[in-house]
């Protein structure tokens, strides 16, 4: 089974441009399918790519469903089209069955200029969000808020005078 998602260039300077995510499903020993990123293909090439066959290992990182929001568009599950990566809708619109609710994005094999290629662990790794620093300040500078409204309440506090004496 093959599905793909419309989607915009994964980074790479070698395999870019409009093109679409290669989604296939595969069924692990246990019975379980998990829907599998095999990479991105150029809309040039599209066409001529055919779906895997037979027992592969796959390896890759497992990511969360990608979640829809007012800009995105309507799925297309005629021409096998789909805007956000959520594996359950993907299957649902196919007619594949149950999948687990979590895709995975396979590793780039050989040289990565054949696509489907998959993900370059250091192109996944660059899109990790690494706010800690953000963090760190907006927490710092909170308590640092707190001392100084602790602060002026003290002084205030000091500077009134005592009703009984």
């Amino acid at each position: 089974m093959r599905t793909t998602i419309a989607a915009g260039p994964p980074g790479s300077r070698q395999l870019s441009g409009f093109g679409r995510w290669i989604f296939q499903g595969f069924r692990l020993d246990d019975g379980m399918t998990i829907l599998v990123n095999r990479g991105f293909v150029p809309e040039s090439r599209f066409a001529a790519i055919a779906p895997a066959t037979g027992a592969a290992t796959v390896t890759g990182y497992l990511r969360a469903a990608e979640t829809r929001n007012s800009f995105t568009p309507a799925d297309l599950p005629q021409q096998r089209e789909f805007y956000t990566r959520d594996p359950e809708a993907i299957a649902a619109a196919l007619g594949i069955g149950a999948v687990a609710p979590l895709y995975l994005e396979a590793e780039r094999q050989g040289d990565g200029l054949t696509p489907p290629a998959g993900v370059d662990v250091n192109e996944l790794i660059a899109r990790i969000p690494d706010n800690h620093l953000q963090y760190a300040l907006t927490w710092w500078g909170l308590a640092l808020t707190l001392i100084g409204v602790f602060a002026a309440y003290a002084l205030q506090a000091r500077r009134r005078p005592d009703p009984e004496g």
